[in-house]
């Protein structure tokens, strides 16, 4: 859907996501595609947070490494904050609530503080989240650590309940928390 001229691509993580997108969205110019979790997820964001279609949400603030997540994903993304913690790793979380138009701004401010960038999404690698922070990473003077965490371009030919899906596909807390550590400590 990123790839449709003047499309805007909604995905929240948490329900309280969901209700500020669906308000935002009533006084919002343009065709809109929304893209939600129905696993029963948690809200993650707190009370202070603002909504603003295009603006990511700075859920927790790092000085080791940023993980922007989006959609389902951010459950699973805060919980991997979590266990970094505990390997004393201080680790940013940020909903990217919205994947077009992006927040390039809040992007580059994180390029700026030369620190590893994780995206995780419950979606391809080819076109989605993790594609669009590479295309502005891929722009920009600064070449940080950075991996995309998401689907393989393949058909699944499993089927089963929403957990069985992401262990065949290693999107689970312990194999991304892994790879993070991997990535960084290499």
């Amino acid at each position: 859907m990123r790839c449709m001229p003047n499309m805007t691509v909604i995905c929240p993580g948490d329900p309280w996501e969901v209700e500020q997108s669906i308000i935002a969205s009533q006084s919002y110019e343009g065709p809109m595609f929304f893209r939600l979790g129905k696993q029963g997820e948690p809200n993650i964001n707190s009370n202070k947070s603002k909504f603003k279609i295009g603006k990511g949400i700075t859920i927790k603030k790092g000085s080791d490494l940023h993980i922007i997540t989006t959609s389902n994903t951010l459950e699973m993304s805060n919980e991997i904050c979590e266990l970094l913690k505990k390997k004393n790793l201080s680790a940013s979380l940020i909903s990217m609530h919205t994947i077009k138009p992006l927040d390039t701004r809040l992007i580059n401010s994180l390029l700026k503080t030369n620190k590893p960038i994780f995206t995780i999404e419950e979606h391809s690698r080819i076109g989605g989240l993790g594609s669009a922070v590479a295309e502005i990473i891929a722009e920009s003077k600064f070449h940080p650590v950075f991996k995309r965490f998401g689907l393989d371009d393949q058909f699944s030919h499993y089927v089963g309940s929403h957990s069985f899906i992401k262990e065949k596909y290693g999107l689970t807390i312990p194999i991304i928390t892994s790879k993070i550590l991997k990535s960084i400590l290499n």
